[in-house]
């Protein structure tokens, strides 16, 4: 018998520490959230140390969500990079507070 379609996971922090995951479909939400639409979006990409990681990151009595996705403008140029033999040293990601920081920032004289 199968399960049906995967469905994203929440994590929860229960107020004694415990944590487990939670189906997105079972968390209260307001009406204006269609989770219909994530039915079946479930990556596979987190393993327990991601779940372990966010744990630790939210206060007991809370509910964390995790997002995954791929920004497909990136694929070409890594192909090209890759075909070129270049070498990709590092990666990050800008946080939107830390642009809108930069660029309300005054112009250094």
């Amino acid at each position: 018998m199968s399960a049906g379609p995967s469905r994203p996971n929440c994590i929860a922090k229960a107020p004694d520490g415990s944590v487990h995951k939670v189906d997105l479909g079972d968390v209260e939400h307001g009406s204006d959230v269609d989770v219909t639409r994530w039915r079946g979006a479930s990556s596979g990409l987190l393993d327990q140390s991601d779940v372990d990681q966010i744990a630790a990151a939210i206060e007991p009595g809370s509910l964390a969500g995790s997002l995954v996705y791929e920004n497909l403008w990136a694929v070409p140029l890594i192909a090209a990079l890759d075909r070129s033999r270049a070498r990709i040293v590092g990666y990050d990601r800008v946080f939107v507070e830390d642009l809108v920081a930069a660029l309300d920032a005054p112009d250094p004289a």
